[in-house]
C-alpha cells in the first residue's frame, strides 16, 4: 500500500516459497523466507534482490535502529552491518530459536514461545 492501506496491490508475485518475517528496510521490504533466502524486495522498480541464501529455513529477520541486520538461520544468528552485502555468524548458537530483535545497537534478544533462550552481544 502507498496510501495508509486504503488500497493494496501484489508485488515479488515470484516469490514461491512460505515468507517468515519481513522488515521494512529504507523504502525496501527485507523478507526471509522458508527455503533460506533472505530477499529485498524493492516495490518501486519491481526489483528482487537476494541478499542471502541457505540450505535452512530463515525463521527471523531484524533491523535495528541504525539498520544493521540480523538473520535466524537455524540455530546460527548472523549480522550484517552492511545493508545484506555482507554477513558474519555471531559467536552463540541457539537451538529451537524462532525469533530475534535488537535491544540495543550491540545486543540481541533470541526467544521462542517459551519466552528468551539468548542475549547475544554483537561486535
Amino acid at each position: 500500500s502507498r496510501n495508509g492501506g486504503k488500497s493494496w496491490q501484489e508485488t515479488a508475485p515470484e516469490i514461491q516459497s512460505p515468507i517468515l518475517s519481513l522488515v521494512a528496510f529504507e523504502d525496501d521490504m527485507l523478507v526471509a523466507t522458508e527455503s533460506g533466502q533472505v530477499l529485498r524486495v524493492s516495490p518501486e522498480n519491481d526489483a528482487i534482490t537476494t541478499l542471502f541464501e541457505s540450505d535452512n529455513a530463515i525463521n527471523a529477520l531484524a533491523r535495528s535502529p541504525k539498520n544493521q541486520l540480523a538473520i535466524l538461520d537455524d540455530a546460527t544468528i548472523l549480522v550484517s552491518h552492511d545493508s545484506g552485502q555482507s554477513w558474519a555468524p555471531t559467536h552463540t548458537q541457539v537451538e529451537d530459536a524462532t525469533t530475534l530483535t535488537w535491544a540495543t545497537k550491540k545486543m540481541i534478544i533470541v526467544g521462542n514461545l517459551n519466552g528468551v533462550l539468548a542475549t547475544v552481544f554483537v561486535d
